[in-house]
């Protein structure tokens, strides 16, 4: 499967409507949420500890919808087989995106881009599920480094694509905010936008390690 087949296969468009239609629903909630902590100390534990499992929670189900597509796979063993093998993997699936959200802005030099922290997040998902699916086909050779050019590319399209959904999302969000008569609705639909349009580095970074499952 080409990039373009991937982008359009309905394993990615269900995880794009489904991942959008959380942050629509769910975003706002906890926003509200969050207005209505009073104490200092759950501020704190919200900002830095709720969101940041939220998002690492919607991030695996995007890429569970996304598979086996994400790879470049027509077929793969199924989801749950792949589960089914150790009841804590889908802890630790989230588990590793949740501490590298928190421990991304220690990163030197690239922790001060929030332009890698959504692609980082994707990126990590995808590979602990490629580990998982090459050793249920029983491959062991296999590499998780997909590649200096691969890597600029990833970094590339982050970097604009970012700029763009931030763009996009000002603009729709004062127009939404206009019609609706609501505020901070770019905040809210900000996420959506910015994984659709960052998702390419995300499945360029899969497709790089599905290759070698032929």
């Amino acid at each position: 499967m080409s990039l373009i087949q991937i982008i359009i296969s309905s394993d990615l468009v269900c995880a794009y409507l489904v991942y959008m239609t959380s942050i629509l629903i769910f975003i706002p909630l906890f926003e509200w949420i969050h207005r209505k902590l009073n104490h200092l100390i759950l501020h704190w534990a919200w900002d830095h500890v709720g969101m940041p499992l939220l998002r690492a929670v919607l991030m695996v189900i995007f890429i569970f919808i996304a598979y086996p597509s994400i790879f470049g796979l027509s077929y793969a063993p199924p989801l749950s087989s792949l589960l089914a093998v150790d009841d804590m993997r889908i802890h630790y699936l989230i588990n590793a995106i949740f501490v590298l959200t928190l421990l991304f802005p220690l990163i030197p030099f690239f922790g001060r881009w929030d332009e890698f922290i959504l692609p980082a997040q994707g990126m990590a998902a995808s590979l602990l599920l490629f580990s998982w699916l090459a050793e249920a086909r029983g491959i062991s050779d296999v590499s998780y480094w997909p590649g200096f050019y691969t890597l600029a590319c990833i970094l590339v399209i982050s970097i604009g694509t970012h700029w763009l959904a931030v763009s996009v999302s000002n603009h729709l969000g004062h127009l939404l905010n206009k019609i609706f008569y609501i505020h901070d609705s770019a905040g809210i639909i900000s996420r959506g936008i910015i994984l659709f349009m960052q998702s390419p580095s995300i499945l360029i970074f899969s497709l790089a390690l599905g290759k070698q499952l032929g």
